[in-house]
């Protein structure tokens, strides 16, 4: 009972520690009530839009019609669901008391402290100790992630993404362990919902994972695998494969829908420069800003300390074999390259990995792979800690190694604590809630149609419906917002074309006395959305419907969900026999603070 007891109590300390570290850096955004970064005003705009549609009854709105002043933008076509339903989801949950700001600095709370119980999850493989857990903590809240990314950036789908991210490598570490189907379950979760959270970052994900995988199949504690190749392909990569594949079905909802409809993006709108411009070798160019030079710090800090760690490990390689710790070692040398190797194709030494036709051309900033990077630093973290500290002779001394990670990361969560006052400070930087971007209700240029001469001046707006070639005249006019739908009364004396307040986007249809009638098309050099009639008195409708490549997406991620159960069933406890030695299927061990015994993956207790 009283082992019992204590073992609540650390981890309550623990969960505790968690909370606090990430309300002293939450704490500027929580007393404001808003964020600051560069695409905050676009963020609160979407959200607005999408808490409508979902208060009208959709669940996923992928046409925002209050959009660029009530014309509407295919916003949830292009820009992954996940996160923009997560802050709906929490505006509902508050029952719609939060301002449109605190519900975006709420949710990403909740995100940032998720960011760190799957950091821990996937740390938890290599040791339970102080160590995981402040590593745990600083990848909630590290700089890329919290100062870059939702500070200065306000990229909230980027920031979502780290989430999903441990969960990939764990089940992937797991299934090398002990192959079973929950490992390949955590898998195919954490890449579903990162396809779904943010697509540009599975890409730059993927740079990594694949490597890791290939570690994990031929690095097995420093021997040789006794498994033929065919039974290695069979048992391990076939089963990751497959779990790879249905998480790509799991998310086709959404990927369906946004690849094949990408001609009708205005896509010259997200690269105002080319790729290479963004390399970190043009951080101190003049016309770049300042979370730039920022940006390149970052990266250069952690490859130095990849270096560093890398070195020492390498250099204790002989006493980690001696304890059969060699495994570690292999590991701390494969993300210190992965660090260094992430800070080369940032600097654009590696631009031929984004040339025509590589679709890593999309990602639009090589400084994206911070992600992945930090990601790899907190890994690495937590590894040379497994190696240099808990191999180490002295309980005492390695307790006080212990004692100042935790120290290191509260006091880094304080000054980022008062960089963010400073921010919040700053009289040059707008509310972005009070803005006029957010009352219009703005989307980014790539949203309106490609080929169209700008947005629409909002004050033009009220201009439309508008006959603008041929002779006719509205004699009634009606719309709707949820869903989407405009009903026209028209005389025309010959053919005419009647533009309509929305900007032109597959899916809209019309309608004349219930029965089909002409295809919609769009006029004028703004796109926008239009109709075109005969002589005649008419009586149309016009409304948007699911489009094919939504319902193809929709039926797909059933069809994937229901494939994912039953390949689930199928591996079953069938996985851990993959015809691989016993010796070979262990999890790592991770000693307990006074190397009491091993512990596995999946069971002990939280010491800190």
């Amino acid at each position: 009972m009283s082992a019992a007891f204590g073992g609540n109590r650390r981890v309550m300390a623990a969960l505790l520690f968690v909370l606090a570290v990430t309300l002293v850096v939450f704490y500027q955004p929580l007393i404001h009530g808003s964020i600051r970064g560069h695409d905050s005003r676009t963020h609160i705009s979407w959200l607005l839009s999408v808490m409508d549609a979902v208060r009208a009854g959709s669940f996923y709105p992928r046409w925002l019609p209050d959009q660029f002043a009530g014309l509407g933008a295919p916003v949830l076509y292009y820009y992954p669901p996940l996160t923009s339903l997560l802050f709906a989801l929490v505006d509902q949950l508050s029952l719609h008391r939060l301002p449109v700001g605190s519900v975006i600095v709420v949710a990403t709370l909740l995100l940032s402290l998720a960011s760190s119980a799957t950091f821990y999850l996937w740390a938890r493989g290599f040791s339970r100790g102080a160590i995981a857990l402040a590593a745990a903590v600083f990848y909630g809240v590290a700089p890329y992630h919290f100062q870059i990314d939702y500070m200065a950036r306000g990229a909230m789908a980027e920031f979502a993404a780290f989430v999903w991210i441990p969960l990939i490598f764990a089940g992937i570490q797991r299934w090398f362990g002990n192959g079973g189907r929950g490992a390949l379950a955590l898998v195919m979760a954490g890449c579903a919902g990162l396809f779904l959270t943010h697509l540009l970052t599975g890409m730059l994900v993927a740079m990594a994972a694949v490597p890791y995988v290939l570690l994990r199949t031929f690095a097995r504690d420093g021997a040789a695998t006794s498994a033929p190749m065919a039974t290695v392909v069979q048992k391990r990569l076939l089963p990751l494969f497959v779990a790879a594949v249905l998480s790509v079905g799991l998310a086709a909802c959404y990927v369906v829908p946004a690849l094949t409809l990408l001609p009708f993006l205005n896509q010259a709108a997200l690269m105002f420069s080319g790729i290479d411009q963004s390399a970190l070798v043009h951080a101190f160019d003049a016309d770049k800003p300042k979370s730039f030079v920022m940006i390149a710090g970052i990266a250069m800090l952690y490859t130095l300390l990849a270096v560093l760690l890398g070195a020492l490990s390498w250099r204790r390689r002989d006493a980690g074999a001696a304890v059969g710790a060699r495994q570690p070692v292999t590991d701390v040398l494969f993300w210190s390259a992965a660090v260094v190797l992430f800070f080369a194709f940032m600097l654009g030494a590696l631009n031929v990995l984004v040339a025509p036709p590589s679709p890593l051309g999309k990602i639009q900033f090589l400084w994206r792979a911070l992600v992945v990077q930090e990601f790899a630093v907190c890994t690495l973290f937590v590894l040379a800690g497994r190696v240099l500290v808990d191999q180490w002779h002295d309980v005492a001394a390695a307790r006080y190694v212990k004692l100042a990670a935790l120290v290191l990361v509260v006091g880094f969560a304080a000054f980022s604590s008062m960089l963010s006052k400073k921010l919040y400070a700053d009289p040059r930087i707008e509310e972005p809630a009070g803005s006029e971007h957010v009352r219009l209700r703005m989307s980014p240029p790539e949203y309106f149609p490609p080929g169209a001469q700008a947005p629409l001046p909002p004050a033009e707006v009220a201009k439309y419906p508008a006959v603008v070639e041929g002779s006719a005249e509205i004699v009634a006019f009606k719309a709707e917002k949820y869903p989407s739908r405009f009903e026209l009364t028209v005389r025309a004396s010959g053919p005419a074309t009647i533009a309509l307040p929305a900007y032109g986007f597959p899916g809209w249809v019309t309608a004349e006395a219930g029965q089909s009638s002409y295809p919609v098309t769009t006029a004028t050099p703004y796109k926008l959305l239009a109709v075109e009639v005969g002589a005649g008195s008419h009586v149309i409708t016009v409304k948007r419907t699911a489009l094919l490549q939504e319902r193809i997406g929709n039926w797909i991620s059933l069809a994937a969900l229901l494939l994912s159960a039953l390949f689930l069933l199928a591996v079953g406890v069938r996985a851990p026999r993959n015809g691989v030695p016993q010796r070979e299927r262990n999890v790592v061990p991770a000693p307990s603070e006074k190397n009491s015994g091993p512990a596995t993956a999946s069971g002990g207790s939280l010491k800190v």
